[in-house]
């Protein structure tokens, strides 16, 4: 898909202003090269100055514990896989450089996340999460000091959400659970030739239709339930 200027601009200031990120933090990104969330670390390479680690090849458990020492990494961008091969490593080391963990990719189970935060962090670093996609930037994430649990966090500055009751389309009010739709400057400009497919994913009011589903509380704190649909195709 075509992915603007402003949606560069927007995925990195989301991941930087809540957790005040200079030229003196070190960041490690084991996220794979096309998630929207390491393209925001990217732009936080040049926009800020932070030194920012890539792995190539393997990340298995040994590699990520050793880069984490070896570079003092300070921010850590991961998906939830990687921090519960961590979990399951039998040796516990100590990562005293480490403050804050950045989370996407996907759903993080709320026994997962007490996991990694209680028992292989001892409740020393801060684990957030982000969630967004490639068609529309960084949507949500949580912080340090707002953080609630199973909660992907707040929407992100610029942006509007809905929750769409299946099949009527009505607007949903708080806790009650539909398909999460967003609107802001960091949507994509469209599937690349293919406008077909571009409008099918708005709705009449300019909102992308994620296709995931969940619902917001009183604080509005975004949680996520599930998908709509899952589709494979496979063409044999």
């Amino acid at each position: 898909c075509w992915i603007n200027y402003c949606s560069n601009g927007c995925n990195s200031q989301c991941c930087e202003s809540p957790y005040t990120i200079g030229m003196s933090h070190i960041l490690l990104t084991s996220t794979p090269l096309f998630w929207i969330s390491t393209l925001a670390s990217l732009v936080l390479q040049f926009t800020k100055g932070l030194k920012t680690i890539f792995l190539r090849g393997s990340h298995s458990e040994a590699v990520l514990i050793s880069a984490l020492h070896k570079y003092k990494v300070s921010i850590w961008m991961t998906g939830p896989a990687s921090l519960m091969d961590l979990w399951n490593w039998p040796v516990r080391p100590n990562y005293k450089y480490l403050k804050v963990i950045l989370v996407s990719g996907m759903n993080f189970l709320v026994e997962h996340f007490i996991k990694v935060r209680d028992e292989l962090f001892k409740g020393k670093v801060h684990v957030c999460q982000i969630y967004g996609l490639t068609e529309t930037g960084v949507l949500t994430r949580s912080t340090p000091r707002l953080n609630k649990l199973g909660s992907v966090g707040e929407i992100v500055s610029n942006t509007k959400m809905k929750v769409v009751e299946e099949g009527t389309g009505f607007t949903l009010g708080a806790y009650q659970e539909g398909e999460l739709c967003f609107k802001s400057q960091s949507l994509m400009l469209g599937y690349y030739k293919n406008p077909e497919a571009t409008q099918l994913m708005f709705d009449s009011e300019g909102f992308f239709q994620t296709g995931d589903l969940g619902y917001y509380d009183s604080q509005g704190f975004v949680f996520i339930t599930g998908r709509k649909k899952d589709i494979i195709k496979w063409r044999s």
